[in-house]
């Protein structure tokens, strides 16, 4: 009895010094998951150049873009905004951005399209309705960075240039209603391909620069001019050739691009932040767009002018007359060239 006493002793025993160690151990040396601070953005200051002027509604979007980065990205991306080819003119513009002379610029179709042919599409008449821009820029974005990249920049946004219009001078007398009409008159226009699409349409095409236009056309020199509403309305040609017809199809492509270097510069979210802010300043320029659209109707009628606006069927006839330049276009613009053709093609 007394052995079995002293066995169970022993037994309690090596229990409470188990307990007793078990409860002494060292907690374990694993330590817990650190909190991760946010890391904060490094401040970049960068510099957007464009070659119009910064009160019309590219100019008003561009520095709206600017004030938009600087909110989103909480102060950490500054854009200063170079307007009126103050820091390089339209067509320096592509150099200025591989060179970094400037980290942004605005790009118009006409003067890149010598260096990047692969945009040359935009310039050929009916390629795209410029009523849908939003979409326009959703299909094309994946083609345009793939082209970018070639030339070590990076496509951001878009902004909505406003239909094709043409105005012709007082002694003309009244818009252009069809194909018929153009032809053999003196018409300015803006680069080579719309150059070649005018001689297509039978009008004599001259090529003059915007500050000398007016004069041109109270001279005579130039009976029209054919460009975008808002160009027309921003450089007052209403004034001198009151008489205007609306295509109802594309002018050209203006958008904004970085240059590849810049852009490595940005963090991840920054760079996201450049993104987001042109999906906003897209919106408030195709608002401003609809806004200017409607004084520009005014100004004309102001100026005792009249507006035309062609039926589909009149304007097939120029489009058609056109169409032949895009088998051109295809056979200098490489295959990314050819792939944004079809998909424009594809949403027309």
């Amino acid at each position: 009895m007394f052995k079995s006493l002293k066995f169970g002793i022993i037994i309690i025993l090596i229990i409470l010094v188990t307990l007793i160690g078990g409860c002494s151990a060292p907690a374990s040396s694993t330590p817990p998951p650190a909190t991760e601070e946010p890391q904060e953005q490094t401040p970049v200051t960068l510099k957007l150049a464009h070659g119009l002027s910064p009160v019309d509604i590219h100019g008003k979007a561009y520095q709206f873009y600017a004030d938009k980065v600087a909110e989103l990205s909480d102060g950490s991306i500054q854009i200063e905004v170079f307007p009126g080819a103050s820091l390089a003119a339209n067509p320096q513009m592509f150099k200025a951005v591989q060179t970094g002379v400037a980290d942004i610029g605005i790009f118009p179709s006409s003067f890149v399209a010598p260096q990047m042919k692969e945009v040359t599409i935009f310039e050929i008449p009916g390629m795209f309705d410029p009523t849908k821009i939003p979409q326009i820029q959703e299909e094309i974005t994946p083609i345009m960075e793939k082209i970018h990249a070639k030339y070590g920049m990076k496509y951001l946004w878009a902004t909505a240039e406003g239909e094709l219009v043409l105005g012709v001078s007082k002694k003309i007398g009244a818009p252009v209603k069809n194909i018929d009409e153009i032809e053999g008159l003196k018409i300015r226009d803006y680069g080579q391909w719309i150059g070649r699409t005018l001689g297509a349409w039978g009008a004599v095409q001259t090529t003059i620069p915007p500050a000398d236009l007016n004069a041109a056309l109270d001279r005579g020199t130039v009976e029209g001019s054919l460009a975008s509403w808002s160009f027309s309305y921003g450089f007052k040609v209403h004034e001198q050739a009151p008489y205007f017809t609306m295509f109802g199809t594309n002018n050209m492509w203006h958008w904004a691009t970085i240059s590849e270097a810049s852009w490595a510069k940005l963090s991840s979210e920054q760079q996201q932040v450049l993104v987001d802010a042109g999906k906003l300043a897209m919106e408030y320029n195709i608002q401003l767009e609809a806004e200017d659209k409607e004084l520009f109707k005014q100004a004309v009628n102001d100026v005792g002018g009249a507006i035309y606006e062609l039926t589909p069927e009149e304007r097939a006839q120029f489009v058609d007359k056109a169409a032949p330049l895009i088998e051109d276009v295809r056979a200098i613009s490489g295959p990314e060239g050819n792939e944004l053709i079809d998909i424009l093609e594809s949403i027309k």
